[in-house]
C-alpha cells in the first residue's frame, strides 16, 4: 500500500536493531524506497564500514534484498547480517545463498549489539545470542535468549532514520509507526507469532509507552501513530492505562491500533469506547480472514462469521474505522466459501459507514508455521528451495491452492474489486486522480463482486500497470 500513501512505512526493524548500538557506534540507514541516489550512496558508505545489515520480510522484498546483498559482496569483503522475518524462519537457507555471512533470529536489539561487538574483536561468535552462522564448514544455531522484557530497553533509536520522512498522512495527520508490544497468545496455524514470539506476549508499560509518544510529539510533530502491535489488547489493564495516560497527559493525538480482535470488540462497554474515542483512536485493524466457518476452523481461528457481523454491528455509531483483512486459497476451499467472504466483504461494509475491507489476499504460506508444515506433508505443496525464488511469492497472487483452476481463476480475479469495495484510499493523501479514479470504480467493485462477474480480468490489468508505475520506487529494502 505504500504506493498510495504520501510516504513509505518507517523502517521499524531496522531502527530497533540500532537500539543499544545508537550513541557508541556510527551508524546509517539507506532505504532504497526514499533514497533517490541508492546506490552511489551504498558504494560510499561501504568505505570504511564494518557490518551491512539487511532486513527483509518474506516475498517481493526478498529480490530488494538480494540485489543489495550482491552489491556489497561484488564490491567489497565487508561481513552481511540478515534479520528481519524470513532470514528469522529460514536461516540455512539464507545463509546458503551465499549472500550472507550471519543471520539474526528473532529480536534484534541485543543480538545485534552482541554481533557487532564479536565483529569488532574478530570472533567470539558463539556468545552472541540467536546467531546463526557457518563455523568449520556447517551452520551452527546459537540458542535464542529469554524474550526481551521491553521496559528494560531504551527508546529506539529515532536518529537514524528521521520519522518525518516516514509519516504517511492518514485522516489528515502525519502517522507514524510504532510499538507498544511484542507476540500474540493465540494458536492461528497461520501465523508468523507460533515461530517468531512462540505465543509469547510483552508490552511497554503504559508511563513508557506515553513518555514514547510524548517525545514523538515533541521532538518531531508527530502527533498521529499507528499502532502495529499484534494484538494490542492481550493485556487490557495496560491497554486502556495507555489510553488514560494520554488522557491524563493531554496528548493531542490520534492512534490507530493493529491486532483487535473480533471478541475484544464485542466485549467492550460503551464507556471503554468513548474512553479510546477521547483518546484519540481512530481505527481497529481486525483480523475476518474469511466468510466460510470451514475456512476459519482450518487455520484454528476462534472466530465466527457471525461474531464478526456482531462486532461491525456493534461499532455502528462509533467515529473508529474498523478495517477486516480476508485471505483465501485453502486446500479444501470451494467456491462457496469464496463467495461467503466476499458476502461478507460487502455486508460489513455496507452495514457500518466506517467499516474497510482489505482486498482477499492469495494465502502466504510462511515457513515453519504449523499451516505451512500440513500443505508441505499433507497437500504436496513444495515451497522455494533458493532465497530468490521467495521474491515471486505475493500476498496479491494465489500462491497455493488445491482446488481447480475456475477457482483459482476467481481468487485472482476477485482481488482488484476487492480492495475497492469502500472509500480506504480516499483516508490517504496519495494521488488524487487516483483518488478519483477509485471513488469512480467503488459501485462497479462491489456490482463485480456482489453478481460474481468476475470473468474478465480488465482491472487487473489496469491496477498492475498502475503499480508498476508507482510502487517500484517504493519496494526496496532497507540496509
Amino acid at each position: 500500500m505504500d504506493y498510495v500513501r504520501s510516504a513509505p512505512h518507517y523502517p521499524s526493524g531496522l531502527v530497533h536493531a540500532a537500539t543499544l548500538l545508537a550513541g557508541r557506534h556510527d551508524l546509517v540507514l539507506l532505504d532504497e524506497r526514499t533514497d533517490a541516489d541508492f546506490d552511489a550512496r551504498l558504494g560510499s558508505e561501504m568505505e570504511g564500514c564494518g557490518l551491512v545489515g539487511v532486513t527483509s520480510m518474506s516475498g517481493s522484498q526478498i529480490g530488494h534484498a538480494c540485489r543489495l546483498a550482491r552489491v556489497v559482496r561484488a564490491r567489497s569483503r565487508i561481513p552481511v547480517v540478515w534479520g528481519g522475518l524470513h532470514a528469522s524462519l529460514l536461516p540455512e537457507q539464507v545463509l546458503s545463498s551465499g549472500l550472507a555471512d550471519y543471520v539474526v533470529r528473532g529480536e534484534g536489539e541485543e543480538a545485534f549489539d552482541a554481533l557487532v561487538t564479536a565483529v569488532e574483536r574478530g570472533g567470539g561468535f558463539d556468545d552472541v545470542p540467536a546467531l546463526s552462522f557457518r563455523k568449520d564448514g556447517k551452520v551452527v544455531h546459537n540458542p535464542r535468549a529469554r524474550p526481551i522484557r521491553l521496559d528494560t530497553l531504551p527508546d529506539p533509536a529515532w536518529g537514524v532514520a528521521d520519522p518525518r520522512r516516514y509519516a504517511p498522512v492518514f485522516a489528515g495527520r502525519p502517522t507514524l509507526n510504532v510499538e507498544t508490544s511484542r507476540g500474540c497468545p493465540n494458536r492461528c496455524s497461520f501465523c508468523y507469532n507460533l515461530v517468531f514470539n512462540r505465543r509469547r506476549w510483552r508490552g511497554r508499560s503504559a508511563p513508557r509507552v506515553v513518555d514514547m509518544l510524548g517525545l514523538l510529539v515533541g521532538r518531531f510533530g508527530i502527533r498521529s501513530f499507528y499502532f502495529t502491535d499484534d494484538n494490542f489488547f492481550a493485556d487490557r489493564r495496560r491497554a486502556f492505562a495507555i489510553v488514560r495516560e494520554i488522557l491524563a497527559r493531554g496528548l493531542d493525538i490520534r492512534f490507530q491500533l493493529q491486532g483487535v480482535e473480533v471478541k475484544t470488540i464485542n466485549s467492550f462497554s460503551d464507556g471503554e469506547l468513548d474512553l479510546l474515542v477521547r483518546a484519540g483512536c481512530n481505527r481497529f485493524s481486525v483480523g475476518a480472514e474469511s466468510g466460510s466457518q470451514k475456512v476459519i476452523d482450518y487455520l484454528a481461528k476462534e472466530l465466527s462469521p457471525g461474531e464478526t457481523i456482531a462486532a461491525n454491528r456493534r461499532m455502528r455509531g462509533w467515529p473508529i474505522v474498523v478495517y477486516y483483512s480476508f485471505m483465501s486459497g485453502f486446500p479444501g476451499e470451494t467456491i462457496d466459501d469464496l463467495n461467503a467472504t466476499m458476502d461478507l466483504a460487502l455486508r460489513l461494509t455496507a452495514e457500518n459507514e466506517y467499516a474497510r475491507s482489505s482486498p482477499i489476499y492469495g494465502y502466504f504460506p510462511l515457513p515453519g508455521t504449523p499451516l505451512f508444515e500440513k500443505l508441505v506433508r499433507e497437500s504436496g505443496y513444495v515451497p522455494p528451495e533458493r532465497l530468490e525464488d521467495w521474491a515471486a511469492i505475493d500476498y496479491g497472487a494465489v500462491n497455493f491452492c488445491g482446488a481447480d483452476a475456475e477457482l483459482r481463476r476467481a481468487i485472482a480475479r476477485a482481488y482488484v474489486p476487492s480492495l475497492f469495495i469502500d472509500d480506504k484510499f480516499g483516508e490517504y493523501s496519495g494521488s488524487a486522480a487516483f483518488q478519483a479514479a477509485a471513488r469512480l470504480y467503488r459501485p462497479i467493485a462491489r456490482a463485480r463482486l456482489s453478481h460474481r462477474f468476475l470473468g474478465l480480468p480488465l482491472e487487473g490489468a489496469a491496477y498492475a500497470a498502475y503499480v508498476r508505475t508507482q510502487g517500484d520506487a517504493r519496494g526496496g529494502t532497507q540496509t
